[in-house]
């Protein structure tokens, strides 16, 4: 049973997308025009220099941080996190404490690319540059005398579609099959299940508009169904083990339980968590229920792949 401050947070969450959040095309195109002039600030928080040693760099182009516990040596695990936000938002506080939370916790370095938003970009140039900086990281590791099966691919959300898309690349180009950590991943941008989905109507945050408006934005030129934008589409053969969390208050449920049926149909190991009542991306929230899950999502990372 959900806790007294998930059912609070839920209906906070549900107010205030209710009031603040356009679903029509006219609302967002506003929205995403006023992102655009006054682009909200991505920046990691300064509390978190107390827990961790921050530094900042540019890769392919993209702006990426990477944070480790402070101490004499680096640790061997690397974390590479994908932020949520329907691929037209940027990374918030929610996504900036649980990445500084597996960083110290496991202890492991977390790097973390500022991808540009859709429309800006699109999944055609999203991917494979969120491949190459991934690539990176296994090279480092590499180079570094370390053990590449200690990468792992970490997002939530459209993040955690990202990071599918992004391991499918990378086994396609034989460079790896890294650990994937999935929270709600938005797999599958057609949202062709929603018409019968009885999640639609109980989920507090996300809306089926939006995310079609916004799929359409990520996607540009390509179909939705391109597994580049939707990867649930894509070849599960040979990706690395997975562990995917997910509540049954969440729009984004299905798609899930179709990653975790399509992996293990291709014989990839998947350590899947389904929590009823629980709402999108709930590790990553300031909710009692998240602990557990990141005590989870830690005891993954460290395990070699």
């Amino acid at each position: 049973m959900p806790s007294l401050t998930h059912d609070v947070v839920a209906m906070l969450l549900h107010l205030t997308h209710r009031r603040r959040m356009p679903h029509d095309d006219e609302g967002m195109a506003a929205e995403l025009s006023a992102a655009q002039l006054r682009p909200r600030p991505f920046a990691p928080p300064r509390s978190l220099d107390r827990h961790v040693a921050l530094r900042v760099g540019v890769r392919h182009g993209w702006r990426v941080y990477e944070m480790a516990p402070w101490g004499p040596t680096l640790p061997r695990h690397r974390v590479v996190y994908l932020h949520g936000g329907g691929y037209v938002g940027e990374i918030d506080s929610n996504h900036w404490s649980v990445c500084r939370r597996v960083a110290t916790r496991t202890p492991a370095r977390v790097i973390v690319p500022i991808y540009p938003v859709a429309p800006e970009s699109t999944a055609d140039v999203t991917v494979p540059t969120a491949a190459a900086i991934v690539a990176d990281v296994i090279a480092d590791a590499i180079a570094e005398g370390g053990d590449p099966s200690l990468v792992t691919i970490m997002g939530d959300s459209a993040g955690g579609g990202m990071a599918l898309a992004v391991a499918q690349s990378l086994r396609d180009s034989g460079i790896g099959a890294p650990r994937l950590v999935l929270i709600a991943p938005w797999a599958d941008v057609t949202m062709s299940h929603t018409q019968i989905d009885p999640t639609v109507a109980r989920d507090p945050i996300l809306s089926v508009p939006r995310l079609v408006r916004a799929g359409q934005l990520y996607a540009g030129d390509l179909p939705t169904s391109h597994p580049l934008v939707s990867p649930v589409n894509g070849r599960f053969d040979g990706l690395g083990p997975m562990t995917i969390f997910v509540g049954t208050r969440d729009l984004l449920l299905n798609d899930s339980r179709r990653v975790c049926a399509a992996a293990r149909s291709a014989g990839v190991g998947v350590d899947y968590h389904e929590a009823p009542g629980l709402i999108h991306v709930w590790p990553i929230l300031p909710l009692p229920e998240a602990r557990l899950a990141q005590e989870a999502i830690v005891s993954a990372i460290r395990t070699p792949g």
